[in-house]
């Protein structure tokens, strides 16, 4: 497997936040991470459904990436999928 470096940032401002964003990879993708540490389906729907709003003004190939602290039910991974959002745990990065 191919190591991809890359630099970590974050990006807040008063209309979009994101918990965390991978920039200036080896693979020209930068990941927007948002953290939920709730095992309620309704907001983790409504991040992933909102995920499309909040990345609409950046001009660059994206990868939208939701960390949970549980395995996600089949239902939020069907969401997930649908919208193109990629599910990680910590076990995933860790």
């Amino acid at each position: 497997m191919r190591e991809i470096e890359f630099e970590l940032g974050f990006h807040w401002d008063k209309k979009v936040q994101f918990d965390l964003i991978v920039h200036r990879a080896s693979d020209r993708v930068y990941r927007f991470i948002e953290c939920k540490w709730t095992n309620d389906s309704d907001q983790i729907l409504d991040l992933i459904k909102s995920f499309k709003n909040k990345i609409e003004e950046f001009d660059f190939k994206i990868q939208k990436v939701i960390c949970l602290n549980h395995n996600p039910s089949s239902n939020i991974k069907t969401m997930a999928q649908n919208n193109a959002v990629v599910l990680i745990t910590p076990d995933d990065l860790f």
